[in-house]
Formats: C-alpha cells, sequence, structure tokens
C-alpha cells in the first residue's frame, strides 16, 4: 500500500506535485532505491548518460538520483544561474529540484547568492491574481517584448525569494 502523503519538500520548486507540473502518482518501483515510487518523477533529466526508467521524489530530493547516475553534470533544468551561489546550492536547484516545462532555457533568478523558488506560470489563477506578482509580470513583460501585457500568458515563469518579499517573472518566449 502506498503513502500519498510521502511527499519530499522542494523549497525550489513548492508546487512540485501540483497540476502535474513535476510528479504523477504510481505503483512501479524506483529503478534507483527499488522501492515502490510513490510519486514518479516525470520531468526531463539533462544528462550523457543512461537515464533510469523511473525514479521517485523521495530519490530526486535526497539526492539519490545524482549518486546512482555517477554524473556530475546531470541537471534536472534546462538552465543556467544568474549569479554565482554556494555548490550546494547549485546542487539543490539542478539535482534536486524537480524540474517544470519551460518552452526554451532560461537563467534561473539569484538574489544575494539565493536561488529563487519557481512559483508557477503567469497563466495560473493562483499566480496572476496576486497585484504585486502581475505587475512585476507586467513590467517583465513590457521589457521583453515591447508591448502591454493583457492577461495572463503561460509563457512567464514566475519565481519569488524563499522569504517571499522578492518577485521575478522571466520571459519563455521566442
Amino acid at each position: 500500500m502506498r503513502e500519498e502523503n510521502d511527499k519530499p519538500v522542494f523549497r525550489f520548486h513548492p508546487g512540485a506535485y501540483e497540476k502535474d507540473r513535476a510528479f504523477e502518482l504510481s505503483d512501479d518501483l524506483c529503478t534507483v532505491c527499488e522501492r515502490p515510487i510513490v510519486w514518479r518523477y516525470t520531468g526531463q533529466i539533462y544528462t550523457a548518460k543512461l537515464e533510469p526508467d523511473a525514479v521517485c521524489a523521495r530519490c530526486v530530493a535526497s539526492g539519490a538520483l545524482l549518486d546512482w547516475l555517477e554524473c556530475p553534470t546531470l541537471q534536472l533544468h534546462d538552465a543556467v544561474l544568474q549569479d554565482r551561489v554556494s555548490p550546494e546550492l547549485g546542487e539543490e536547484v539542478f539535482g534536486r529540484t524537480p524540474g517544470f516545462a519551460t518552452f526554451n532555457a532560461f537563467t534561473w533568478p539569484v538574489v544575494d547568492g539565493q536561488p529563487l523558488a519557481f512559483i508557477g506560470y503567469g497563466d495560473e489563477a493562483e499566480v496572476w491574481d496576486d497585484p504585486a506578482i502581475q505587475a512585476v509580470m507586467k513590467e517583465n513583460w513590457r521589457q521583453d517584448v515591447g508591448e502591454e501585457l493583457k492577461g495572463p500568458t503561460a509563457y512567464l515563469l514566475v519565481f519569488k525569494s524563499l522569504d517571499g518579499q522578492t518577485c521575478c517573472a522571466i520571459t519563455d518566449w521566442c
């Protein structure tokens, strides 16, 4: 019997289990730990090594996937960090934070050496309906696209600092 509440926390992608963003329930066995998966990772693994057939959320969160692949260049995102961060934070973002769908490679925002957390897309109600986030999205769109943002769009990736004080939107278009 699986424990659906067996959900590791991902601080740089707190909504990883929502809306089929990075995980789905599964009764399969994890290729890495050989235990029942419960939450199967559905995102990309950017590596030159052979990918596991199936990996659980526990192995993503713990870094067991990194160890299993024995691949220092593993990434779960098609991204680079905006600024330098500690090696530990870099590993957490790229190797232990579930990926999310993007149209293009992007630059992961960093403020004062701390990566921001991906909180959603610009067309999600809980993102769009926040006036402060909406203002940031509109300004970003105006600067990047050269026109006014008239409504919600999936072409914006929205990030917030872990303390919730800083918000950033990235245009994921063209």
